[in-house]
């Protein structure tokens, strides 16, 4: 059996998922709402329980708190705090006592991706926190191409006139089969 608390309000939207889980009940607290896992069997060694849940905030100039996740009776307590969302949003965080973790070192758990995974944080012990600032931004068009390798070679006469070669490595990122250049100015 394993017990923890959510901030309060967050029970009817709260998806509680692990190997083995028989019940789950939610009790409202003082301190927020107490949730009691229990499973089929009893548990030794390391347990992976996946909690999810909505946050009720709208992108826009408010910052968001992401919960703190306090679990009950234990000896110690690792986790992460990952950010799923739309790939129009750009995120500005203030984190404490959480660690940017690159989202393919993410433990293998039954969590179900449902949107694009914006940011990742890893924390070794309670407490933490963060406050995130969401703002919607338009995706950038895709590119004709990448250039892999630019080499540039001017040569200049004696009466001042340069010639300039440029050779370009191209990585196509299409299906166009040519690509528009532009000069500089008064160049022939």
């Amino acid at each position: 059996t394993f017990r923890y608390i959510l901030p309060a309000g967050t029970g009817s939207g709260v998806r509680i998922s692990g190997d083995g889980i028989r019940e789950q009940t939610m009790t409202p607290g003082p301190d927020g709402e107490q949730w009691t896992v229990a499973t089929q069997q009893n548990v030794l060694g390391s347990f992976s329980l996946v909690l999810e849940w909505p946050l009720q905030a709208k992108p826009g100039l408010q910052p968001v708190e992401a919960p703190e996740i306090r679990v009950l009776g234990v000896s110690s307590q690792r986790g992460y705090v990952v950010l799923e969302g739309s790939e129009t949003l750009r995120l500005v965080a203030q984190t404490r006592n959480l660690a940017e973790t690159d989202p393919a070192e993410l433990p293998s758990v039954p969590w179900q991706r449902e949107s694009r995974v914006l940011a990742a944080y890893s924390y070794v012990a309670p407490p933490y926190s963060l406050s995130v600032r969401a703002e919607r931004f338009e995706p950038d068009p895709s590119l004709k191409g990448l250039v892999r390798e630019a080499v540039l070679s001017t040569a200049v006469a004696a009466d001042g006139q340069r010639l300039t070669q440029a050779t370009y490595t191209l990585a196509p990122t299409s299906d166009a089969q040519f690509l528009e250049v532009t000069l500089p100015r008064d160049s022939q």
